[in-house]
């Protein structure tokens, strides 16, 4: 008989221009694998876009919020009440704010936390799990964590829509009918507008793609401006939930490094990425190394052209995007936010049996 999981989390993260949206969306995915199990979830935020709160409610997940920056010492205090208020078992935390301090005032407050990280950028790392689900977490990133580890692709967190799609397999087309652009939810340097550029090379091929704009992005109209007036054959989606559907459609993607690329990866999309910040570039440099994609550097040294002719060169080239979506596909097996479920409700059910739950 396995131990009961824990029956409250309160998930801090946040969804606002310095963070991106990755953040919350990889915790949504924690969110619905603890709903399965029977566990609530309620989010503490400082800001989140309309359309990824109104997900949030229909998946049935409250978001209270609260106006401290994330990281700060009102926002530790603030969580730590919160959490006390609510009697929560895990305090989930998600973002590169979080530091050294903030874990040790929550560790004060007997809270349990789960930290979920992708730099290994503190010392300490005082939590009682700690999630790298990336492709370079090793132990050697965190000599003094004083966390149990959960590293690596298995523990990779897909949303719920994703599960249908376990054990589907896909192997890429010989030809490329449509390829799919995902820049994030926010896409602050506005690369998709660059992407639209170099798509012009499309024209007259017989291919069509689809630019994901992110429920965050200020510049849906001026995007779907620039596309009606390309010469390729481009569509504009905004918000969408399906990001599975789409994925199946596309022979071959261009996006951000962020959490979709393990979207793409399970899904069985060969990818070009490009980087804007410091995790963005870890993940796709490692990722470029195994064989499971094709790295252009950050988006901001890459011009129109020389992205337009990397997206014309893989389109042109059907062994390296079968060899692409093998590689990055069998890093991803659809299960990571089970396992994570599994090792909370595990801590929890020894810290009852020691007597040190929170």
């Amino acid at each position: 008989m396995n131990p009961p999981i824990p029956p409250f989390a309160l998930i801090r993260t946040d969804a606002v221009p310095v963070t991106g949206t990755g953040h919350a969306m990889r915790c949504l995915a924690l969110a619905q694998a603890l709903q399965e199990h029977g566990c609530e979830s309620r989010f503490l935020m400082t800001g989140v876009p309309m359309l990824i709160a109104e997900r949030f409610a229909r998946e049935g997940f409250a978001i209270e919020r609260h106006p401290h920056a994330i990281g700060t010492a009102e926002d530790a205090a603030a969580t730590v009440q919160t959490a006390h208020r609510h009697g929560a078992d895990w305090v989930v935390l998600d973002g590169y704010m979080f530091d050294d301090t903030y874990l040790e005032t929550l560790r004060q407050a007997e809270l349990q936390v789960l930290l979920i990280d992708d730099l290994g950028a503190l010392r300490c790392y005082r939590c009682d799990l700690l999630v790298n689900q990336n492709l370079h977490a090793e132990e050697a990133l965190y000599p003094e964590a004083a966390a149990r580890l959960l590293l690596g692709t298995p523990f990779l967190m897909l949303r719920r829509e994703f599960w249908r799609y376990r054990g589907a397999g896909r192997r890429p087309a010989e030809r490329v009918k449509r390829i799919l652009v995902s820049m994030g939810g926010i896409d602050p340097e506005n690369h998709a507008s660059r992407t639209i550029t170099a798509l012009e090379g499309l024209a007259g091929l017989g291919i069509a793609a689809t630019v994901v704009v992110g429920a965050a992005n200020p510049r849906l109209d001026a995007l779907k401006e620039q596309a009606a007036a390309s010469r390729a054959e481009l569509e504009i989606v905004y918000g969408t939930d399906d990001m599975p559907g789409l994925m199946r459609e596309a022979d071959l993607a261009v996006a951000a490094a962020g959490t979709t690329v393990w979207e793409l990866a399970f899904m069985g999309v060969p990818m070009l990425l490009g980087s804007t910040v410091e995790a963005e570039r870890v993940l796709a440099r490692r990722l470029s190394r195994h064989g499971g994609c094709i790295y252009l550097g950050d988006f901001r040294d890459c011009p129109a052209s020389r992205l337009g002719d990397a997206i014309l060169g893989l389109v042109a080239d059907a062994g390296m995007r079968r060899r692409i979506a093998a590689v990055a596909g069998a890093l991803v097996d659809g299960r990571g936010g089970e396992r994570v479920v599994a090792a909370m409700r595990d801590h929890r059910a020894l810290a009852l049996e020691t007597g040190h739950a929170a």
